[in-house]
């Protein structure tokens, strides 16, 4: 067995004892909560339609750095009505979702944040002709874009 393969047995062992371990505990990480949100509205429709109505508008800056199942949360929030199996084929309400984002500015990989989900997320959108480019920048004065004069 090579080094890598008996590594990769030694994690999946560790990794079987935490997941023991937590549940002795009764305790959860914060992944853990994030499946179980996700899992709570994509699986059970009345608890989606509840928060459907209780939220009427979602903005979400940053949305780069979004995990994939954040993302999945905040589409199946989205719809008018609890319709969708999949977060991608999601029609959200009109005017609820508000995503703003910059993919050159991704830095939270470590955190699970995926460029793939950014792009998917957009496509989403722009089948409902929702998408809109902005390019002008308010952060940075001309010397700073340009370079000083």
């Amino acid at each position: 067995m090579s080094v890598a393969a008996a590594l990769l047995d030694w994690l999946k062992d560790f990794l079987r004892e935490v997941e023991k371990e937590k549940q002795s505990r009764g305790v959860l990480d914060f992944q853990d909560l994030l499946l179980k949100a996700r899992d709570l509205v994509r699986d059970h429709l009345e608890v989606r339609a509840y928060f459907q109505r209780r939220f009427r508008y979602l903005l979400v800056d940053e949305f780069q750095d979004t995990d994939p199942l954040q993302a999945e949360l905040i589409f199946f929030l989205s719809e008018s009505e609890p319709r969708a199996a999949r977060w991608f084929e999601v029609q959200p309400a009109s005017g609820k979702l508000f995503l703003v984002g910059d993919p050159k500015q991704s830095i939270y990989r470590f955190r699970r944040a995926d460029i793939e989900i950014y792009k998917q997320a957009k496509q989403v959108l722009e089948r409902s002709g929702q998408g809109l480019v902005i390019r002008q920048n308010f952060r940075s004065s001309g010397s700073v874009i340009y370079g000083a004069r």
